[in-house]
């Protein structure tokens, strides 16, 4: 898949306010995943942290890492990192730090070496070279610092919501219901002056009202499809409020709602190929070894009786 197309997917997905990296949620993890993570900051208590959090996105895990550390009174250093132009943060107090910077993927991220005591990533180090970027992650964690890998698994539950997400957003592209909504727009764009551009109108809108039809029915008979849902009610709205906007403006958001569809199977295409098979999950953990990156524990994370991804905690050893 071409690297650029994969970053403007993701990038785009960020810009809708998504915190989470699957199913864009926007109040942040919470459950297993926000435990795990509280528990393992909070060991740090009283000391300082300097960390690093690779593949941060809209920086979730920087978050409850500021939350974790709100009443310590230690330096406290967070700066994330993401391969994708995320929109930057900065914020700085007595004694915390906290950056959020994008366009900067790890394997090539530039800093000093051994500038970080935790380094940590939330379904995130599965994207990367794994190569180059655990040998880049233990050059840049000093001498007994700590990390912790959250890692999408076959057998997660994610990958299954994911998967039906793929699924529903291929059905919609499928329909070419915006193509048809786009001609029936353009039809209008063109005007209705004559016997020819009248039949013109009709076409495309019996074209696009069957399409609507066929898609409503299949709402029904699947109701948790809630990206078709979202699509029809965004469509209808386009189309209801072309009085008010034009139909060039109109045009324009059919558009921009037809590329958001295709960046979102980019990066739901993308978010299936990287997740840990056992036996890749086996060749990170290795790869760990060789980097001088001791294991400590490895957690299998459930929440409501589903698996939700694999916690792989590890220490730099000289």
């Amino acid at each position: 898949m071409n690297k650029d197309l994969k970053k403007d997917s993701w990038k785009a997905y960020w810009d809708t306010g998504a915190t989470e990296s699957c199913l864009g949620g926007q109040g942040g993890y919470s459950g297993i995943i926000k435990e795990t993570w509280l528990a393992f900051f909070e060991s740090f208590e009283d000391t300082s942290m300097s960390l690093l959090d690779v593949a941060t996105g809209s920086g979730a895990i920087a978050n409850i890492a500021l939350e974790a550390r709100k009443n310590c009174k230690a330096e406290t250093k967070i700066l994330g990192i993401d391969a994708s132009s995320i929109t930057s943060d900065r914020k700085t107090t007595d004694n915390v730090s906290f950056e959020l910077r994008g366009d900067s993927p790890v394997e090539s991220f530039q800093f000093e070496e051994n500038e970080f005591n935790v380094i940590t990533s939330q379904y995130g180090i599965e994207y990367s070279d794994w190569s180059k970027a655990i040998a880049r992650i233990s050059n840049l964690l000093a001498s007994a610092g700590r990390g912790l890998f959250v890692c999408h698994t076959q057998n997660s539950f994610v990958k299954q919501r994911v998967q039906l997400q793929l699924n529903q957003a291929k059905e919609i592209k499928q329909s070419k219901i915006f193509n048809l909504a786009q001609d029936f727009v353009k039809v209008i764009l063109r005007g209705t002056s004559d016997i020819k551009s009248h039949k013109a109108f009709d076409n495309a809108d019996r074209r696009l009202r069957s399409a609507f039809t066929k898609l409503n029915k299949k709402l029904e008979s699947d109701n948790d499809n809630i990206l078709l849902a979202e699509t029809l009610k965004a469509l209808d709205m386009f189309l209801a409020q072309m009085n008010k906007f034009g139909p060039k403006v109109t045009l324009e958001r059919l558009e921009n709602a037809e590329q958001a569809l295709q960046f979102n199977i980019i990066r739901l295409k993308d978010f299936l190929d990287s997740i840990l098979s056992d036996e890749s999950q086996k060749a990170l953990i290795e790869c760990l070894k060789n980097n001088q990156l001791e294991i400590v524990s490895i957690k299998e994370l459930e929440q409501n009786a589903h698996n939700v991804g694999t916690a792989i905690e590890f220490k730099k050893v000289v």
